[in-house]
């Protein structure tokens, strides 16, 4: 997004975008971000928060990458809505019996019967 022809404002001067529109790549980025700050932090870390300098951090680098200034509750809603979709799956992986987990593809195994029966 950012290119040399039209470089980006400041992050402090930019406008916000009015509505947060997450796209795959930038949810990837998050995830991984997130992820990073974890580990850097080791088992000192509160589980499930990061500081306001971090969030800051977040919203710049996303400014760089894509151009787009989200407001902090847009940051903070899309983490707890990657929360609560993280706790669905693993109720739904540890809760369902016939459920298996592929730890190279990183994804769910079952049989066609329970995706029979789990559409109905």
């Amino acid at each position: 997004m950012n290119s040399k022809k039209n470089p980006l404002p400041p992050f402090e001067i930019a406008n916000e975008e009015a509505q947060a529109d997450w796209k795959p790549d930038q949810e990837t980025f998050l995830i991984n971000w997130m992820k990073e700050k974890v580990i850097a932090h080791g088992e000192g870390r509160v589980v499930g928060t990061f500081s306001k300098n971090e969030w800051l951090e977040l919203r710049k680098d996303c400014y760089k990458k894509w151009g787009l200034k989200y407001s902090s509750k847009a940051f903070k809603n899309k983490f707890t809505g990657l929360k609560e979709r993280f706790k669905e799956f693993k109720k739904l992986v540890e809760a369902a019996s016939g459920l298996g987990w592929n730890p190279l593809l990183s994804t769910v195994e079952a049989t066609d019967l329970w995706w029979n029966e789990y559409a109905k």
